[in-house]
């Protein structure tokens, strides 16, 4: 009976991977997945029988499939721990975190700002991510511990500071740029903003959690920038295909 069961989890998660991958995104010179990534994912998926958490094995399978060596060993085991208490936390911020992405292939820095507070103060925890959650996705190893370190945003302002590379951040899955709002206030590099930062097994996972909306989020982000004499402007990376 058990095997049965772990079977019928495995078939699950399998169906639910098929639905991600379609033949478009796997070119004739996609290499094969590897085997034994492949092998852990349906192991551990062998033990997943709740719907929402199989979505999101099926979607890490998919993932491997699509762009092999995407997944790594380390985020199969953080994935192993997590239960629907977690994905939901997990899927919260994602969906308040700020991706600094300076090509379609790579995550620099994803974290939750502040917005001038402290988040090990609770300063998130009107938008769910009280210190006592953000401990939690710390203890899966999706959060960094240190909840209030901070990133240079220098690269993400227009006009580029001199000597930067300059490209957007992602947030809610739409792009942005910084700019100076007063000519007398043009800030000076490094521009700390500060809050919980994704581990690489959480950016990992992060590119398949499918986060809800926070507007309520954005309009406080906008507002932060603001009071920091900073205006935030969304645009188009020249890697975003037309409408995406």
């Amino acid at each position: 009976m058990e095997e049965q069961m772990k079977q019928q989890c495995q078939d699950d998660v399998i169906a639910k991977a098929v639905e991600g991958v379609s033949d478009e995104q796997i070119g004739a010179d996609t290499p094969d997945p590897d085997a034994d990534v492949v092998r852990l994912l349906l192991d551990g998926a062998g033990y997943v029988s709740e719907e929402e958490l199989q979505v999101l094995w099926g979607r890490t399978l998919a993932g491997e499939v699509r762009r092999p060596g995407s997944v790594s060993r380390r985020t199969i085991s953080v994935l192993k721990t997590m239960d629907q208490r977690v994905a939901v936390i997990f899927a919260r911020f994602c969906s308040l975190a700020c991706y600094m992405i300076p090509d379609q292939d790579k995550i620099i820095d994803a974290r939750v700002l502040s917005l001038g507070g402290k988040a090990g103060e609770n300063a998130l925890s009107p938008h769910g991510l009280s210190y006592g959650a953000l401990t939690i996705l710390s203890e899966h190893g999706l959060v960094v511990h240190d909840f209030d370190g901070w990133r240079d945003y220098g690269p993400c302002f227009w006009p580029p500071f001199p000597a930067y590379n300059t490209f957007p951040f992602r947030h809610q899955g739409k792009y942005f740029m910084l700019h100076p709002t007063d000519d007398e206030a043009v800030p000076t590099p490094p521009v700390k903003f500060h809050g919980p930062e994704m581990t690489l097994a959480g950016v990992e996972l992060s590119r398949i959690v499918d986060p809800p909306p926070q507007p309520d989020y954005l309009d406080q982000l906008r507002r932060f920038f603001g009071s920091k004499q900073l205006g935030i402007e969304e645009t188009k990376p020249s890697w975003v295909e037309p409408g995406g």
